[in-house]
């Protein structure tokens, strides 16, 4: 089974949990403290799921590109667009490189819990990098490093990042990074049911 029919399988259910809940949340309030948004902004999701994150940002921007290789996170997400009656948010399911998207377009691409599951970190920042204008801003948040407990046998590639060689990454890709720390403890139980702790970090980069 795949990433996206993992996730196909979880979207049901998926914002029942309380610890996706409160990770959203955090990262939200992060994003927020960090960045500025205002209604000429468009912004771009990478790895949206059912849009938790993103739910807490429409009424203050243009537009929202919503992204995400899981169709059931997304039909979820199509439920809250209708009930919102929401006309600034357009879903795509499919990869971002295959997606045909304006370049120097977005003001803000954000991306939370996603970039662990990504083969080729460079390959997708020099893929933000393109799609933002100059001065635009990249976030961030996910696990820090960790033994692999987080995700068990799941679809994952990296388990978690170190900030310090991430931030280089960034870098190397045409950003500067304006802010890089820890933003939450995450608990919940591993793949064999006991409850562990999960740094998360969040960070954020600005396109030269």
């Amino acid at each position: 089974m795949n990433s996206s029919e993992i996730f196909d399988e979880k979207a049901k259910e998926w914002d029942k949990h309380p610890v996706i809940n409160e990770n959203c949340r955090i990262f939200t309030e992060e994003i927020r403290k960090n960045i500025s948004l205002s209604s000429d902004m468009n912004l771009l999701e990478f790895g949206c799921g059912t849009g938790l994150v993103s739910m807490n940002f429409y009424s203050s921007v243009r537009s929202l590109i919503m992204t995400d290789t899981s169709q059931g996170m997304l039909d979820v997400l199509k439920q809250k667009i209708k009930h919102n009656n929401i006309n600034n948010m357009e879903l795509h399911c499919e990869d971002i490189f295959n997606l045909e998207l304006p370049k120097q377009h977005f003001d803000l691409i954000y991306t939370l819990m996603a970039l662990h599951h990504v083969a080729d970190i460079k390959e997708l920042l020099d893929r933000f990098h393109k799609l933002l204008k100059p001065g635009g801003y990249f976030c961030i948040g996910d696990l820090e490093p960790e033994d692999g407990s987080f995700h068990g046998d799941e679809s994952s590639v990296h388990n978690g990042f170190d900030t310090s060689e991430l931030k280089n990454t960034v870098e190397e890709t045409g950003f500067e990074v304006t802010k890089a720390y820890r933003m939450h403890i995450m608990k919940k139980p591993d793949a064999d049911g006991n409850l562990r702790e999960y740094p998360m970090f969040f960070m954020s980069a600005k396109s030269r």
